[in-house]
């Protein structure tokens, strides 16, 4: 099933990171950490550059498909592989409906009806899920060209948000932090929801061209471009408008242009945004398929996950399974409004994903260790020093997730106890 080339594997990193976050969740943030919210993209960057390298360590010497479970089967064992993947996979269903969220969003500046219709948000969120799942399965190759297809046209947000800076107002940074310190966690927290996908390479590692190398390669560029569009859109949406006017909008880069440029780069950003976010949920339905695949074939996941189509060479099964669970999740919609529906999505699928990013960083410190795992000895060094500070980052960061996120997510992990029993006692007979 081989068929990604570098440069669809950056793409794919690239659109899975930006997708809906940095169109929508600068209202999020603004929301919780006022202009310090700018000091939050500071320390998540760096906090996710450490996993980047991680990644960039593990994806080359355990090329299989699935990543993170991969690494954790490798360093702790059988039950800590199954609740990395399984929390994986449920972050993963969960947040490709704060995607489709994300996306109805952006789709209301062409669509105004959609904002007052939760029936047809509903209607459209359906078609947006299950189109890119048939996407999907016809296979990776036509998956991926929407992936590159859209990072060129994500160069368009950046250069408009460049010319947007000559909005720069420094009364907008008074007061700089209007909840205190503490709203830095909160807003970290949802950054994890920004930068998840920095680990895209690592799991589909077994469908790259070149290898080892483009896996390192894609997940070190991924994330430098992906970063680099992050603190941009942060700065400008914090500098140019009031922090009253960002928390309450859906859309506030659309809200930055508008004030800015004028009309028509609010509404051509808008456009992008929607192919952005439709690029990311293509990517996110990919991972879908991934996640499970090798830990269904090895017994730790349900077995028709490891089913491959046998004219398209794609995880089928698994790919219609996930986009169905998604699909019952979005009657959300008809509880509450549309960013508030979304917050919620993403802090859980947050929890959910901070689960595995810190099974792989404790992997790694422990595959350090191990003779012969990492090497040669310069490398093990700067890996494990990254390993630690990624794990450090990531505790901190599950620790503000939330009361209602990390009840829910409990729930998550508890639930996969009896499952991985009856999984490993049908193995077994």
């Amino acid at each position: 099933m081989r068929g990604l080339s570098l440069a669809a594997m950056v793409a794919l990193i690239v659109g899975n990171q930006l997708g809906t976050s940095v169109y929508t969740l600068p209202a999020a943030v603004a929301k919780e950490a006022g202009p310090l919210g700018i000091v939050a993209w500071i320390v998540a960057a760096l906090g996710f550059f450490l996993l980047a390298e991680v990644f960039a360590a593990l994806g080359p010497r355990y090329p299989r498909t699935g990543g993170p479970y991969v690494f954790a089967l490798e360093a702790f064992g059988r039950f800590t592989g199954f609740e990395t993947v399984w929390c994986y996979w449920i972050s993963t269903v969960v947040g490709n409906v704060a995607i489709a969220t994300g996306v109805i969003a952006y789709l209301g500046v062409f669509i105004p009806e959609l904002d007052g219709s939760p029936l047809l948000r509903f209607a459209f969120a359906q078609a947006l899920m299950w189109g890119c799942c048939w996407l999907n399965v016809r296979g990776v190759k036509q998956s991926s060209r929407v992936q590159t297809a859209v990072l060129v046209l994500n160069l368009v947000p950046f250069v408009l948000l460049l010319v947007a800076l000559r909005g720069f107002d420094s009364h907008n940074f008074t007061p700089f932090a209007p909840k205190g310190i503490g709203g830095l966690g909160a807003a970290i927290a949802l950054m994890v929801w920004a930068f998840a996908g920095v680990e895209s390479a690592t799991v589909t590692a077994e469908e790259v061209q070149g290898g080892s190398k483009v896996i390192r390669t894609a997940t070190r560029l991924g994330f430098a471009l992906a970063a680099a569009m992050f603190m941009l859109g942060a700065v400008a949406v914090i500098s140019v408008l009031p922090n009253d006017v960002i928390g309450s909008s859906a859309r506030p880069l659309e809200a930055v242009l508008q004030a800015t440029i004028g009309p028509w780069a609010a509404r051509a950003i808008s456009g992008v945004a929607v192919l952005g976010a439709f690029a990311c949920l293509n990517g996110w339905t990919l991972m879908v398929g991934r996640i499970p695949m090798t830990a269904a074939a090895d017994g730790l996941f349900f077995a028709p996950f490891a089913k491959v189509h046998p004219q398209y060479g794609t995880p089928h099964v698994s790919l219609i399974a996930g986009t169905a669970i998604g699909s019952l999740l979005l009657f959300t919609y008809f509880a509450g409004t549309l960013l508030k529906a979304f917050e919620l999505l993403v802090l859980l699928a947050n929890y959910a994903v901070l689960v595995p990013y810190i099974a792989s960083a404790v992997a790694a410190i422990v595959l350090c260790w191990r003779p012969g795992r990492i090497a040669p000895e310069g490398e093990r060094r700067w890996t494990l020093a990254c390993a630690i500070g990624a794990t450090v980052f990531m505790l901190f960061a599950i620790t503000q997730v939330g009361t209602e996120a990390l009840k829910w997510g409990s729930i998550v992990i508890v639930a996969g106890i009896p499952l991985y029993i009856l999984l490993t006692r049908r193995r077994t007979t």
